[in-house]
């Protein structure tokens, strides 16, 4: 059936088609796109009887014009397709956007993800590093234990030397037994030793040390000595080592000269201590006896007068 509308009429059916379209497409009719236009307007227009009519009442074919190839059938394609190509762009667009979107999306979760791990390295560091604190501390604590108990032990030994030097005649440790020649029994000569109940002495050295178990040696150098001869014991090889300590008694203290120890393994000089005087300290001493049978003590003065204090002179097996 043939259209006999004018010409203008059908041109703005035209145009109420094509404005239909694009907001079906979410496209103005300015080229603008808009994604979030309301959906209930749209409906509405798109639903609206008269817009349905006149869009159902448009022919899609119509008769050629002169001077022209085209139809009026082409005119709303070769009108339309400007749009869909804006759309089609528009869509690449969004698209190539959104992928930009996801690929930066996904590089994020896995930086999240290499954070998450270090957090997590980092806190099992720090749980190892208060576990070996806590530990250091405790060791800590143990060490302070340990110093405060040295340091008491010290005071104690301090303020009372010589009870500590009468335990230390009877210390044994490690097999090895330490026992004191003032307990021998001479196999010649006279011993010579006397205790401080015998000498009514307390027997204090020139700096004020006071030595209640010591013992003084009279006994002198002189073979021949009926009284004081050196005294000689039977060790029969079963000790190593002798040591011992001997002082300047404080009673001589202003008497000159210089008194010395000699001890005789086998008749053969073993060791010589040092020569000491009113103005030395009490000297300490070790050296070897193994394999000695008999040791001979010999002390020896440049006054025959001084005598030596030992706070102690013991055997080691």
């Amino acid at each position: 059936m043939k259209n006999n509308k004018p010409w203008y009429e059908r041109i703005n059916i035209w145009i109420t088609i094509i404005a239909g379209i694009c907001t079906i497409l979410g496209i103005s009719i300015f080229g603008n796109i808009s994604f979030v236009e309301d959906v209930n307007d749209r409906d509405s227009f798109i639903n609206s009887e008269n817009n349905e009519q006149e869009f159902n009442s448009v022919q899609l074919k119509h008769t050629q014009p002169e001077g022209k190839g085209e139809t009026l059938q082409d005119e709303p394609n070769n009108f339309n397709n400007p749009s869909q190509q804006f759309v089609n762009e528009k869509i690449k667009e969004i698209t190539s956007q959104l992928a930009s979107i996801q690929n930066d999306n996904d590089q994020l979760k896995n930086e999240v993800s290499q954070y998450q791990n270090e957090i997590s390295n980092l806190q099992n560091e720090l749980e190892k590093i208060k576990t070996e604190y806590s530990e250091i501390v405790t060791e800590n604590n143990q060490l302070q234990n340990e110093i405060e108990q040295y340091q008491n032990e010290i005071k104690e030994l301090q303020s009372k030397p010589n009870e500590y030097i009468e335990k230390y005649e009877t210390i044994q440790e490690d097999n090895f037994e330490m026992v004191s020649i003032f307990t021998f029994e001479t196999f010649k000569g006279k011993d010579g030793w006397h205790d401080s109940k015998y000498s009514q002495s307390s027997f204090t050295d020139t700096y004020g040390n006071t030595y209640p178990s010591a013992y003084e040696a009279s006994h002198i150098w002189e073979e021949s000595h009926t009284y004081n001869s050196p005294p000689v014991y039977l060790l029969d090889g079963k000790y190593s080592k002798c040591q011992g300590q001997f002082a300047w008694p404080k009673e001589k203290k202003d008497k000159k000269g210089r008194i010395w120890i000699e001890f005789y393994g086998d008749d053969e000089l073993l060791y010589k201590t040092e020569k000491i005087s009113a103005d030395d300290r009490a000297f300490t001493f070790e050296f070897d006896v193994s394999n000695v049978q008999k040791l001979k003590i010999c002390r020896r003065a440049s006054i025959p007068s001084i005598y030596a204090i030992y706070p102690y002179l013991n055997l080691i097996h």
